[in-house]
């Protein structure tokens, strides 16, 4: 049986709603031992977003956005917030539910 992964993830729901939280964060927040969790957190939520249509469009929209303002900083949780259906909140749940989901039990393949 997989562990439940809800409660050691972060929830996002704050920087949603407070993108300066994320901008202004030290590089303390986001480096030393909580690092991994990080790099773990984004390239599962990527996984995630390519897993289904709605997501794929997403993730292509934020790509789109963060060419368009190359060089520029781009505050990517308000265009998650934008293209996911839903917005924030929608994509937590349906990520969470994801990962947690037992009968989908999935291998990358290349």
């Amino acid at each position: 049986m997989r562990q439940q992964l809800t409660p050691e993830i972060p929830d996002v729901t704050p920087y949603a709603a407070r993108p300066e939280l994320l901008e202004d964060a030290p590089p303390e927040e986001w480096q030393g031992e909580v690092q991994a969790v990080h790099y773990a957190l984004g390239w599962s939520l990527v996984y995630f977003l390519l897993d289904n249509n709605s997501g794929r469009r997403t993730l292509t929209a934020l790509l789109q956005k963060l060419a368009d303002d190359y060089c520029t900083p781009t505050n990517s949780l308000l265009q998650l917030d934008l293209n996911y259906p839903g917005g924030i909140s929608a994509l937590q749940e349906d990520f969470y539910t994801w990962l947690n989901d037992e009968n989908d039990l999935r291998t990358h393949t290349y």
